[in-house]
């Protein structure tokens, strides 16, 4: 009876003890479930993270390969704009050296044509004060000549105005005609000379005065000329002197660029 009761109560012990495992396997299982949905849960948070971020790291790598092509096309074009002005800046600068080369042998002349151009402005200043006296001086002349040939006429006047008395009066003789003729001669010799002379000398100045005022217009086109040469010489000058500037500028743009790509290569 001991053996009977010792072992019924073993068996509701065990029976006892199965429940509870089966009790703590039933928590069990419900916490593994709980915890297999959670990881799945996670699981697929996780992935769904993992391709969000691939994708973002796969847009970003194309965008980053783009800008990297951009910036390449971009740098060739830089590189091929700069070998174009370099090639033109080399162009004018050849054309600035002949250009500078003309403009120092013109500078070199400059002194002679300064020199030459004062030594006409003061020939052209010469020309006329020269002018001027020589008005005055054939104004005094003509007055003079005219002086003396209205005192002779006075003078042959006066004796023709005698001779035509003594004609009139008794004592009129072939002497006293023949004086009245050679006196009208002689007034008309007087006064033709006068005439011709006054005509000649005219003439004359006229000449010498047509001569002064071509000398002054040829060495005013030559003032003019000089004028015009000098500013031409000043534009070259500027010309060359941008041209300088244009090529320091273009050594200073070169200085700067480097040939350092950040983009890795495709």
């Amino acid at each position: 009876m001991e053996a009977l009761e010792l072992l019924s109560n073993n068996i509701e012990e065990v029976q006892l003890q199965r429940e509870q495992l089966v009790e703590e396997n039933k928590l069990l299982e419900e916490d593994r479930l709980y915890l297999e949905t959670e990881s799945n849960y996670f699981l697929r948070f996780l992935r769904k993270q993992n391709d969000e971020c691939r994708k973002k790291h796969e847009d970003l790598w194309h965008q980053y390969f783009q800008e990297c092509a951009e910036m390449r096309r971009r740098k060739q074009e830089l590189e091929s704009n700069f070998a174009k002005q370099n090639k033109d800046l080399q162009t004018q600068l050849l054309q600035g050296r002949k250009t500078q080369s003309h403009l120092r042998q013109q500078a070199q002349s400059l002194k002679h044509i300064n020199s030459v151009k004062k030594a006409q402005e003061m020939k052209i200043q010469a020309l006329q004060k020269e002018l001027e006296n020589m008005k005055v001086e054939t104004a005094i002349k003509d007055l003079q000549e005219h002086l003396q040939f209205l005192q002779q006429k006075a003078l042959l006047d006066r004796q023709l105005q005698e001779l035509k008395w003594l004609q009139v009066g008794r004592h009129s003789t072939k002497e006293v005609k023949k004086k009245v003729q050679v006196l009208k001669s002689t007034a008309r010799k007087v006064n033709s000379e006068y005439c011709d002379s006054v005509q000649k000398e005219n003439q004359g100045i006229q000449e010498e005065l047509v001569k002064q005022v071509q000398e002054y217009r040829k060495l005013a086109s030559i003032k003019g000329q000089l004028e015009k040469w000098k500013e031409q010489l000043k534009e070259e000058q500027w010309c060359q002197e941008a041209i300088v500037r244009g090529r320091q500028q273009l050594r200073a743009k070169r200085g700067r660029s480097h040939n350092y790509d950040p983009c890795p290569k495709e």
